[in-house]
């Protein structure tokens, strides 16, 4: 594959990074890179609590617990990875690959070591000791994860300067997302389909989730190169162009930039419940087997893959409120239907295909909606990148850990088999009202006032 190296042009005496336009060959290298970190987010928000009740037999508040810890890591590896590679490292490395990709090269291999450790045979026999080693390597594995996030994520303002090819970039992005996870489910589908029909997740399964591990690891590591050899940092611009950021305090004090975070946050919410409460619902209040649970997620994220591959073009007819209406209306449709219908005739066997087609449609269109507003109030300030995409998800990693060691907690009190499902009406539908209330208020000409680009 060609290398696209990053050109310097000049703009109002401003040296800025930019491509002087979105070469195909640049979009699918870009769109790799995250690759690693979408199929190990697969296995986390789909199976990690279904893998640390069932098959370690870690009770409900311990998996919850583990949750949480994982997501306050990965909010404050957030903060520094944000902060570190805003600034420029005087070493060899750093300078040879860049500021950006060295901090991603450094994430993927923690990522590999850390989900490894996490998937295999724990070596202590101790209860409490293999909850300290779940919680290291849980911790480990969120840092690594925060430093290939942010770092991917503050090289889309970096790339190009264009809204219309940043909001193909993100599309790119949430397309080969919903590819990874596709191929997740794919793999789990036929390794839980190689099980007795009709079994349950035991501890049985751990060599199970260890091939799925391996195959996404061989995967995800291929793309990751891809990445690093395709996208082209320049030590020199690096070094010698002008420092533009956004000051802190100037942050802080914008409406529009809490608007952003407050939208960011309860969307991301909605995004990542409706994959972590999926599973556990299908498995305890329908009553499906394993193999369920790779089929349904499977149907979801592919819906989500073709209404990502169809994002870049509405983009350019619908504005970016409806858009996001679009999937707001998909998305409470779909919750609303789960509360009224569940428990009738035909509704595991039929409908919930259907609903789980709904749902991937509004998790595709609000997740490709807020990284391209993200981008867009980055403008170009783009030497604070890292920083606002990380400020960004501190909120969201915080909010999500809560949330699932909450829901987890009390589910050790409930034996309803109906829990599962007033979580989700709960919770996702919650979400996602409060993140659609936001963007509703959201006033163009006020943001223009205050200096920043309008969401459209």
């Amino acid at each position: 594959m060609d290398s696209v190296s990053i050109t310097l042009i000049n703009n109002n005496n401003d040296e800025k990074v930019y491509h002087p336009e979105l070469s195909s060959t640049l979009q699918f290298g870009f769109g790799v890179g995250h690759v690693l970190n979408d199929i190990y987010t697969a296995l986390w928000l789909s199976y990690f609590i279904v893998y640390l009740t069932k098959v370690r037999k870690f009770v409900n508040s311990e998996a919850g617990f583990l949750m949480l810890l994982g997501q306050v890591a990965d909010a404050v590896a957030n903060v520094i990875i944000g902060k570190l590679s805003d600034k420029n490292i005087n070493n060899i490395f750093f300078k040879k690959v860049g500021r950006r990709k060295a901090w991603h090269l450094i994430g993927v291999f923690v990522d590999i070591i850390s989900i490894t450790a996490i998937f295999l045979p724990c070596p202590f026999e101790s209860h409490t000791l293999k909850l300290i080693y779940m919680s290291f390597w849980v911790a480990m594995f969120q840092f690594g994860w925060a430093a290939v996030q942010i770092t991917h994520l503050a090289l889309i303002p970096e790339i190009t300067s264009d809204e219309n090819d940043r909001t193909k970039l993100s599309a790119t992005r949430q397309f080969f997302t919903v590819l990874s996870s596709v191929l997740v489910y794919a793999i789990s589908w036929a390794a839980f389909g190689a099980k007795a029909e009709n079994a349950e997740f035991s501890p049985e399964y751990a060599p199970t989730f260890g091939y799925i591990v391996f195959f996404g690891t061989i995967v995800g590591f291929a793309c990751s190169m891809v990445f690093q050899f395709t996208i082209k940092e320049s030590p020199y611009i690096e070094e010698k162009r002008e420092k533009k950021a956004i000051p802190f305090r100037e942050m802080v004090g914008k409406l529009k930039y809490w608007q952003a975070v407050g939208i960011y946050m309860f969307t991301m919410l909605f995004v990542n419940s409706c994959q972590v409460l999926i599973p556990p619902y299908l498995s305890d209040t329908l009553g499906m087997d394993a193999t369920s649970l790779a089929v349904i997620p499977l149907i979801m994220f592919s819906a989500s893959g073709v209404t990502s591959f169809c994002l870049a073009v509405m983009k350019r007819k619908c504005e970016r409120k409806r858009t996001y209406a679009i999937g707001t209306v998909c998305g409470l449709g779909a919750i609303l239907w789960i509360g009224i219908r569940s428990y009738s005739p035909g509704f595991a066997s039929n409908e919930i295909y259907c609903i789980v087609v709904f749902i991937g449609i509004a998790t595709a269109t609000t997740t490709v909606t807020i990284l391209g507003l993200t981008a867009d109030l980055i403008g170009d300030h783009t030497d604070s990148g890292a920083l606002v995409y990380s400020i960004m998800t501190v909120a969201d990693k915080l909010i999500n850990g809560v949330a699932v060691y909450t829901i987890q907690h009390l589910r050790e009190d409930s034996d309803d088999s109906s829990y599962y499902k007033h979580t989700i009406e709960i919770v996702c539908g919650s979400a996602l009202i409060l993140a659609s209330i936001i963007i509703l208020t959201y006033n163009e000409k006020t943001a223009r006032r205050e200096g920043y680009i309008p969401l459209e």
